[in-house]
């Protein structure tokens, strides 16, 4: 029971995560903390640093 409970705050924290940076659309609306506005990233770095918000977005499906 705590488990269940634990997952379900967890799975709300992600949520809540996710409204901060995704549109309804499911579009990427704002910029995760890892970048700076005016800054070019390397793409694999990019990658590394969107796969945790992937990661995360499968979760909670």
């Amino acid at each position: 029971m705590a488990s269940d409970l634990a997952d379900q705050n967890k799975r709300q924290q992600t949520q809540n995560v996710l409204r901060t940076f995704v549109g309804a659309d499911g579009r990427l609306a704002r910029l995760p903390e890892h970048f700076e506005t005016g800054v070019e990233y390397p793409e694999r770095l990019v990658d590394e640093r969107l796969r945790v918000w992937c990661e995360v977005d499968a979760e909670a499906a």
